[in-house]
């Protein structure tokens, strides 16, 4: 037996005991977790949010840097501030749901589908309904309360894109593990969502780009429209449309141009008199904008060769020469988290077969390094951060359990 053979049995094993017991993890703490949204909810933070004055600037930096290195002071501070920090995230429940479709067609237990029809169930009950279809709010707590969004108000019929997308393909898998059109019929309801309730912003004759919400926000993030987008071409497999498919092909052509950008920026230039951020670029929403752009050029017959130019781009953009997975690129190994991570994996998993044989070896390495990196000692759950030594320890299933679930499910799918 080869060496890398080999390498490839024990990182199948190292997968599997690790899903099993990330499983286990979620069947006794459920899906109510913490999210880094709840950094928010802090005093000087949401006080300078609302009102960005430079004194509240900068009792918030010292807020979140307290936080930051005195970690262990998080949850007697909420507690103290009266805030409940565990919450549902309905977009974690549809990467949930994609684990769990995953792991019952590569396992064949019944429990991995049996708890598929239960989240389900659960993630159909928290879909706000639209005008035309249905969508995801952006988590429980938020629900009936007013927020900005960029140029926008949000309240509790505002719906988003990439929570919806994450949903969608949850909904959609099952559909096509089961047969069952219930499933289906809530998919096509979400994409139904996105073509008409959401702006569609026509730029020209042949390119649109779609809102990151259903409030009019005139935010114009890449990474969504790419998710959304996967979500629509899919739909058009059982349900062929003209209209969705003309939409689709707009969307593509907006996008496919700023593959040509060194690296992929947050959202569309024309955002940047409103969203200093657009030219962000970090690990998991670049990897949302390449596998959204992937599954959008296989619907339309599209060349892939520049999309997988770029992930073999991202794959050593964002490592340090050490192997670690960071959320920046060019970023010193002394900061990671979780989703990085995670989206890191999906990334590889999904274009595995892109890879050569000493890719393989190497990005493999890159796997286990960073895993054992995040996961820990038990390996039921994983850290949700890491700055040099300092361990933030909050179970966060939305960022952290769901989407490494997912991940690895997927590469174990590849390579088994």
């Amino acid at each position: 037996m080869t060496d890398e053979k080999l390498d490839q049995i024990n990182l199948i094993k190292l997968i599997e005991i690790i899903l099993d017991k990330n499983y286990k993890y979620v069947q006794i703490h459920g899906y109510k977790g913490y999210d880094p949204q709840l950094y928010w909810y802090l005093f000087f933070t949401n006080k300078a949010n609302h009102n960005p004055s430079f004194i509240n600037k900068v009792f918030r930096k010292i807020e979140i840097n307290i936080i930051k290195y005195f970690p262990k002071l998080l949850k007697p501070y909420l507690k103290l501030l009266k805030i409940d920090g565990m919450e549902l995230v309905p977009y974690g429940l549809g990467v949930f749901l994609q684990a769990y479709v995953n792991l019952y067609q590569i396992l064949r237990k019944d429990q991995y589908l049996d708890e598929a029809k239960k989240v389900a169930k659960l993630l159909e009950s928290k879909l706000i309904i639209t005008e035309n279809g249905r969508g995801i709010p952006d988590s429980e707590k938020k629900l009936g309360a007013k927020g900005k969004l960029f140029n926008s108000i949000t309240n509790n019929n505002t719906i988003y894109l990439p929570g919806g997308a994450e949903a969608f393909f949850g909904f959609f898998n099952l559909y096509e593990k089961t047969n069952n059109t219930f499933y289906l019929e809530i998919a096509k309801s979400i994409v139904d969502a996105f073509i008409f309730d959401f702006k569609l912003k026509e730029l020209n004759e042949n390119q649109i780009v779609l809102n990151y919400s259903n409030a009019n926000d005139d935010s114009h993030v890449l990474n969504a429209n790419a998710l959304a987008g996967a979500a629509i071409g899919k739909i058009c497999k059982y349900y062929p449309s003209k209209e969705y498919k003309s939409i689709l092909e707009k969307i593509y052509y907006y996008l496919m141009p700023y593959l040509e950008y060194k690296e992929i920026p947050y959202a569309g230039v024309e955002d940047r008199n409103f969203n200093k951020y657009w030219n962000t670029c970090d690990t998991y929403h670049t990897g949302f904008t390449l596998r959204g752009l992937y599954d959008i050029a296989l619907v339309l017959n599209q060349d892939t060769s520049l999309i997988i130019r770029k992930v073999k781009n991202m794959m050593e953009q964002f490592i340090d020469k050490k192997g670690n997975i960071n959320v920046y690129s060019n970023q010193s190994s002394n900061i990671t988290d979780i989703h990085a991570v995670a989206e890191y994996i999906h990334i590889y998993a999904k274009f595995y077969e892109f890879f050569s044989g000493n890719e393989h070896k190497k990005y493999n390495e890159v796997v286990i390094k960073n895993i054992n990196k995040m996961i820990k000692p038990d390996k039921s759950s994983y850290f949700y951060k890491k700055y040099g030594n300092i361990k933030i320890d909050l179970y966060m299933p939305r960022w952290g359990q769901a989407p490494m679930m997912n991940a690895l499910s997927i590469l174990l799918q590849k390579i088994k």
